[in-house]
């Protein structure tokens, strides 16, 4: 009688569960909300506007840096004002590089104490841990199956803007803004014997009697399975800043490397745009409603310079 194995194999990455899932299913999202709970925040009526930039060349900063007000820096993470014309301007320039890739996010119109909740990325699952069904101790059981608890990781920017109160120079808001950038899983194994159901042997007959019945008799047998663990690089800045009213903030999470081809290393830099602009005669949006735009690398016209 052969053992009776029950295994529940979950892959959702490389065969050394290294790897990062990709597909349709994985892609980038933009989405935008209102937080529950802000029905009764108040102000003036004001509508959010965010762009999420992905820079490859550094020389921009050389370029505007004389051009920025440094308003924060928080470990690697940068936030500057940008004047209105500042902001055309580097806009302008980011849009002639084919390399950097532009997003804009649905926007979001709150009173101005409100809390939006602004997410630019995707959610990836992976095997966190297994759960062992079996009918025996460890390495003691006939019959094992492995049960994945799946868990998830965010591989993206995170952003929460409230409290914003108007000023003479602008708006004046809380931020919270928090990139995860996923690098790769790590994979560990676990692996058990599984032994034989205990049943009356078969009786050798014939000739070769011997022989066969060693060979048919059920043997004890190694079920593995696999645990993953994400590796994520992750920056954050928090804060109370004051976004110009003829202008935008511009946050920088820092730059990372990875590699490309032909043993070149790429260089990527990921900043957000925030600005506001009253909107008294807007409706608020709904609390419930969630907006998404699929993320495109996106040519977007530049706000005019007063």
């Amino acid at each position: 009688m052969s053992v009776l194995l029950v295994l529940l194999a979950v892959t959702l990455s490389g065969e050394d569960g290294s790897s990062i899932p990709s597909g349709p299913a994985a892609s980038p999202q933009v989405k935008a909300r209102r937080i529950e709970g802000a029905a009764a925040a108040t102000g003036p009526t004001i509508s959010y506007e965010v762009r999420y930039v992905t820079m490859t060349d550094l020389d921009w900063r050389g370029k505007f840096d004389p051009k920025l007000i440094p308003v924060a820096r928080q470990g690697g993470a940068a936030v500057w004002a940008a004047d209105s014309a500042t902001l055309a301007e580097w806009l302008n320039f980011c849009q002639a590089d084919s390399r950097c890739r532009i997003v804009q996010a649905p926007k979001v119109t709150t009173p101005a104490g409100g809390e939006v909740s602004l997410t630019h990325g995707e959610v990836i699952h992976y095997v966190a841990h297994l759960e062992r069904v079996a009918d025996g101790p460890i390495n003691k059981a006939s019959k094992l199956a492995f049960k994945p608890e799946i868990a998830q990781v965010h591989n993206g920017i995170r952003t929460r803007l409230s409290s914003g109160r108007i000023e003479e120079q602008g708006l004046r808001a809380r931020f919270l803004i928090e990139n995860d950038r996923l690098v790769s899983f790590q994979a560990s194994q676990y692996r058990e014997m599984v032994n034989p159901l205990e049943e009356s042997p078969v009786e050798p007959q014939g000739l070769f009697a011997s022989g066969v019945n060693r060979l048919a008799q059920p043997h004890a047998a190694s079920l593995a399975a696999t645990i993953q663990y994400p590796v994520v690089d992750s920056a954050r800045v928090d804060g109370e800043w004051l976004i110009p009213t003829e202008g935008a903030l511009i946050v920088s999470l820092g730059s990372s490397l990875k590699k490309g081809k032909v043993l070149k290393e790429i260089r990527n830099e990921e900043l957000v745009v925030i600005r506001y602009r009253p909107d008294p005669g807007a409706s608020p949006t709904p609390i419930a409603a969630e907006q998404t735009a699929a993320v495109r690398p996106t040519r977007l016209k530049s706000p005019a310079a007063n």
